[in-house]
């Protein structure tokens, strides 16, 4: 099996892919709120399949491996993922989590948890996961009070002037956290270098990459190209 097999594989996809949204019952009244019909979205999700293979196929020949043959439990989830993908970020770490699915060394990445997570996740907490990730120095490695603020103008949630997290922040946090990704570790007065007096608007926690969260990341990015 070479990265062809898998851009020969997305068309007959097509098939299955219809037959999954047609044979969704959908009342008239239901029909009239959903802009594409079905056999619209059943040709949008094979085009996002077929865009997979072709990530994919890139990202294994950059790696120079050959790939081996997904175990179907994972590879069918997988493409259920990918076809409901809207957004290109999250399409792109589909395509990386097949890529190390195929992987002779690195198969054991794609945990079937991994499946899940990606498929909850939104477009902002993957973005602010990856923020994390970037600016992690090992798991040790905590994020104080101070990098919330300058997470929220760069990622775009709102601006620090009020010295409050914004609510979507603190929402896509909560989603990683729950996801096991992260960790906040809510600080005492005995935590800080020095006494201070800690007002309500405050961010009395810092956060730290979990083990969990780091292999996540590691599994959803491409495999490292040939040297």
């Amino acid at each position: 099996m070479d990265s062809s097999d898998l851009l020969k594989a997305a068309p007959a996809l097509q098939h299955i892919v219809t037959t999954i949204v047609a044979g969704v019952p959908i009342a008239e009244i239901v029909k009239s709120i959903i802009l594409p019909s079905t056999d619209v979205l059943g040709k949008r999700m094979a085009a996002r399949i077929h865009r997979l293979f072709e990530k994919t196929s890139k990202m294994v020949e950059d790696a120079g491996f050959t790939p081996q043959p997904v175990p179907e439990k994972l590879l069918l989830s997988l493409l259920q993922g990918a076809a409901v993908e809207e957004n290109e970020d999250l399409h792109t770490m589909w395509a990386a989590l097949l890529a190390n699915a195929a992987s002779p060394n690195d198969a054991d990445k794609a945990r079937p948890s991994f499946i899940a997570i990606l498929k909850e996740m939104a477009p902002d907490e993957a973005a602010l996961l990856n923020w994390i990730h970037a600016r992690s120095q090992g798991w040790t490695h905590h994020l104080k009070d101070l990098d919330w603020f300058k997470a929220e103008v760069e990622l775009g949630f709102g601006d620090a002037k009020n010295r409050r997290l914004d609510s979507r922040m603190i929402c896509c946090l909560d989603g990683l956290e729950a996801q096991q990704l992260i960790r906040r570790n809510y600080l005492l007065p005995s935590d800080l270098a020095e006494p201070q007096k800690v007002e309500s608007h405050q961010v009395p926690f810092r956060i730290v990459l979990s083990d969990r969260g780091s292999a996540f990341i590691d599994a959803c990015r491409p495999p490292k190209p040939k040297s």
